[in-house]
């Protein structure tokens, strides 16, 4: 399942760039390692292909580091290859089931939480080994822009919708994108 809010679009050089390019978060909520090789190996993949979207890209693990990669082997590889603070932890883990599955509704508040926190732009909740494909960012900036003019269309006043444009949201919940 994903799921996305607010972000903005700038064309530059005829391409769906921003000027700035914006802060994506992606919010999970994986189980541990614990020396599982084949776990990491599939984290390994998914989670770079995730930091390849943006040069500003980051991930929420709603966990501490020592509870999901108690080795260090994922984490210190990922920063090796994209920089240090590229993965980011939370200090409290989510509340679970008997069974220690999280509640999803916890793991969207306090995502969100920890989002508005660190000023991300794009918020994506995403189980942790769905690899993002190529093309995958441009689709979320193409529903973003559709969704976005929508609004723009039903605004009254060209001033108001500048005004406010930054407190738009929309999202897109999928299988597949």
């Amino acid at each position: 399942m994903l799921l996305f809010l607010h972000f903005f679009i700038t064309v530059v050089n005829g391409l769906n760039y921003k000027k700035e390019d914006p802060f994506l978060l992606f919010c999970i909520c994986p189980y541990p390692l614990n020396n599982d090789i084949n776990r990491r190996d599939r984290y390994f993949v998914s989670f770079s292909s995730w930091l390849l979207t943006s040069p500003k890209t980051k991930i929420l693990i709603m966990m501490s580091p020592t509870e999901f990669d108690p080795n260090d082997l994922l984490i210190s590889s990922l920063e090796k290859i994209f920089g240090r603070g590229c993965i980011i932890f939370t200090s409290k883990t989510i509340e679970s089931d008997e069974e220690n599955i999280p509640f999803i509704d916890e793991w969207f508040i306090n995502g969100l939480d920890y989002a508005m926190e660190a000023g991300a732009s794009l918020v994506c909740w995403i189980n942790a080994d769905i690899i993002t494909p190529k093309g995958w960012f441009p689709r979320i900036k193409f529903l973003y822009d559709h969704f976005s003019n929508r609004n723009h269309e039903h605004q009254s006043s060209l001033m108001f919708w500048k005004r406010n444009r930054e407190h738009i949201q929309f999202s897109a919940i999928s299988r597949r994108c």
